[in-house]
């Protein structure tokens, strides 16, 4: 009962973002080395799926050019899920992980919410539409 968003343009815009964060990176030599911040209790990962992090709440970003994970409440109400993500995969793999999670609990709270990506541009793409049961 998987409500995934088919969205090419989403592809293209976040394909063109990585492009141009690949781009405004530094070299390899002076390349930083960055774990995500998230809780893991916030998402549910195939074995050897989760990727190393900092396992705590994602209040702010670190850093500004980078991927974020969030949730959305039908009221609007933004929740960080993961900030400061190095790369486009692994924002996917969060987001995936992140619906894995709230699809798991959906007999239990009768409601989800929907799951987004925001691009280091700042343009944000939903990955999941939630679901209301009630």
């Amino acid at each position: 009962m998987s409500r995934f968003d088919n969205n090419d343009s989403f592809l293209r815009r976040t394909a063109d973002a990585a492009e141009c964060a690949r781009r405004e990176r530094p070299s390899s030599e002076n390349e930083r080395i960055v774990l995500p911040t998230f809780l893991r209790v916030s998402f549910l990962f195939k074995d050897g799926e989760e990727p190393d992090h900092i396992d705590a709440y994602p209040a702010l970003p670190t850093y500004p050019d980078m991927y974020e994970v969030y949730d959305e409440t039908r009221e609007g109400k933004k929740m960080p899920l993961a900030v400061d993500v190095p790369t486009f995969a692994m924002a996917s793999l969060l987001a995936r992980a992140r619906v894995g999670e709230v699809e798991s609990t959906l007999g239990i709270y009768h409601y989800s919410d929907d799951v987004w990506i925001l691009n280091p541009d700042q343009t944000a793409a939903r990955v999941y539409r939630g679901i209301d049961l009630s």
